[in-house]
């Protein structure tokens, strides 16, 4: 063997060691699947010993004998085996890994009591369908709707029995919105839904439906009491321009159904208001 050779296997030894280290440090840092780690730094521990053997030949005068190769021979099968597992167990540490990210990406876009999109994404979603509103000029409908004497509920039940109320309420909205609207809660007892390809009339009859809906059942009870609640609704409709920006009209809407529905309960509350136009 040329003594460039030799050069190569040094190298090798030298980088496979590296590497045996830097999973070793892997092995320490991880969360899950430490075992993974091992078996990889085990293996490539052994493909640097295995690079060792063309050295003792060399400083010995040995001829690779039989026995040497059934040496490497085992050494290439154990080495083989050992980063097979390793490997499987990485692919399942990153699959579980995009399993956490995934599920972490989900809660930072959701709230975290109800299930709703949280203001954050209902943001983003109204921006992205005034966009495609605008880009196939279709209307745009949105309802802004409060809670009516939340406070009460509250107050009356303890916030356990409100709690209850929130949730069962996105459950209600979400079970008689289609499936292309979005549901969002905007705060507190306010909640949003954005609905795409809605002029004013189906806007507005889709509100009452929610507002009669939700005033005919009973959100949760108390002991034996029924808790019942009722809303006030504000709709917003875009009707898209070419030259529009859609950050811009998306505070004008936002502004447009928090007037309305302020309307509505200023006229009494359990009422569904149009914005005015302009």
């Amino acid at each position: 063997m040329s003594n460039s050779s030799y050069v190569f296997y040094l190298i090798s030894f030298l980088i496979q060691v590296a590497a045996a280290l830097l999973v070793i440090l892997l092995a320490i840092r991880v969360r899950f699947h430490k075992v993974a780690a091992i078996l990889l730094a085990t293996g490539l521990g052994l493909m640097a010993v295995r690079r060792l053997i063309p050295f003792q030949h060399f400083t010995s005068g040995w001829e690779f004998l039989n026995d040497d190769r059934m040496v490497d021979s085992l050494l290439s099968l154990s080495i083989s085996v050992l980063l097979f597992l390793g490997l499987f167990g990485i692919r399942k540490s990153m699959s579980r890994l995009e399993d956490y990210t995934d599920l972490i990406e989900n809660r930072s876009r959701t709230d975290y009591l109800t299930g709703a999109w949280n203001r954050l994404e209902i943001e983003r979603r109204i921006e992205v369908e005034i966009g495609r509103s605008k880009r196939y000029a279709s209307p745009l409908a949105l309802i802004l709707f409060d809670i009516d004497h939340f406070k009460h509920v509250n107050d009356n039940y303890g916030h356990a029995t409100g709690d209850e109320v929130l949730k069962n309420l996105v459950r209600f909205c979400q079970s008689n919105i289609r499936e292309i609207d979005v549901l969002g809660r905007f705060g507190g007892e306010e909640f949003l839904i954005l609905m795409p390809s809605t002029d004013e009339d189906a806007a507005f009859i889709a509100a009452e439906r929610l507002r009669q809906g939700i005033e005919s059942i009973a959100c949760t009870s108390y002991h034996s009491d029924e808790v019942r609640i009722t809303i006030s609704l504000g709709v917003s409709v875009l009707y898209p321009m070419p030259d529009m920006d859609a950050y811009q009209e998306m505070k004008r809407m936002l502004n447009q159904a928090d007037k309305a529905m302020y309307l509505a309960k200023q006229s009494g509350r359990n009422q569904a208001h149009l914005a005015l136009k302009g």
